[in-house]
């Protein structure tokens, strides 16, 4: 089995006899997987706790909940909806589970249609070839090839659809397009730009947090940034309540000329449940103490402290106490 005993190495160097003279003690690793605020978070840790080795692994936010899970990393970013199904398919067991550190800024589905594909809602991507999710990663988890979805979106009773890999295929089933009327090319966003510039491609959905390197090159090939609302996302507001309404002002991005109203989720910073609760703790105060050296950075936009523990599914111990004491205190 794959360590997961950061904790209990923290906690025994403490009783260790000191090392003899000339010789040097290994520091204790911490691993974050990943992409950009993960990479953030090494170099203030890094800072912070020079007893730490801190490590970033490479990781997407789809990836991440099994990566932390299976003992690759300590701590990770990803997705609510994401760690909320990982969760669910770990049940609430004390170890080898996931607890949340803290939630963190929201990142929002954009939704680019091609003007001439005459797609002027979400229901028509119906049958047009379409971007729905990431390409698959090597070894992805098969937890991933059919999500447990309300019986009102399904319709059937059976609570799971196959096929469904990421939040934007879920918001096509609230508006009962299964993925299978769609034909999905799961290829990385810039590739969808190009096939899109040159019709092959009627629409693209992707997150928010992928979206500023591409968007600009979209918009400026005349491709429409399309608003998600209406009672469909309304229900499935309801029956997610990790999915939040956001609204993307004009001006956002170069070239969009007026406000989108979408959805989407905050990304979540999570932890193994089996984290020393001591140093649960200490990383969630870091954390906050580093966010606004992180946001000056660009890294993450600004998060709302009181929104933070707002995690769906469990915080970790440790990052619990830091909450009811930041509370107390305020």
């Amino acid at each position: 089995m794959k360590p997961a005993v950061l904790a209990v190495v923290l906690l025994l160097a403490g009783c260790r006899a000191a090392p003899p003279a000339g010789t040097t003690t290994a520091r204790p690793v911490l691993r974050i997987a990943g992409t950009r605020l993960a990479e953030a978070l090494v170099r203030e840790l890094a800072a912070a706790r020079p007893d730490l080795d801190v490590r970033h692994v490479n990781a997407t936010p789809l990836t991440a909940p099994g990566q932390v899970r299976d003992g690759e990393a300590e701590l990770g970013v990803t997705f609510a909806d994401s760690v909320y199904f990982a969760h669910l398919a770990d049940g609430d067991a004390a170890t080898h589970g996931l607890r949340a550190i803290s939630a963190l800024h929201v990142a929002p589905i954009l939704l680019f249609v091609r003007p001439a594909s005459g797609i002027a809602n979400v229901r028509d991507v119906r049958g047009h070839p379409a971007r729905t999710g990431p390409p698959p990663a090597p070894g992805t988890d098969p937890r991933f090839s059919g999500w447990p979805v309300p019986r009102s979106l399904t319709g059937s009773g059976t609570g799971t659809v196959e096929g469904i890999t990421a939040l934007p295929q879920l918001v096509l089933l609230a508006y009962g397009i299964t993925p299978g009327d769609v034909k999905n090319l799961p290829v990385n966003p810039g590739e969808a730009i190009t096939e899109m510039g040159k019709g092959k491609m009627d629409a693209m959905f992707a997150m928010g947090f992928e979206a500023n390197t591409f968007t600009a090159q979209a918009l400026a090939q005349g491709q429409k940034l399309m608003s998600i609302e209406g009672a469909a996302v309304d229900r499935l507001r309801r029956e997610y309540a990790f999915i939040r309404p956001v609204t993307i002002p004009a001006g956002t991005f170069p070239g969009q000329t007026s406000a989108v109203r979408t959805v989407g989720v905050n990304m979540i910073l999570v932890c193994r449940a089996d984290l020393d609760e001591q140093l649960a703790y200490d990383l969630t105060r870091l954390y906050f103490a580093a966010l606004p050296r992180i946001a000056a950075g660009g890294d993450v936009p600004g998060i709302d402290p009181q929104q933070a523990p707002l995690t769906p599914i469990p915080l970790h111990d440790g990052a619990a106490r830091y909450f009811r004491e930041a509370e107390l205190f305020r």
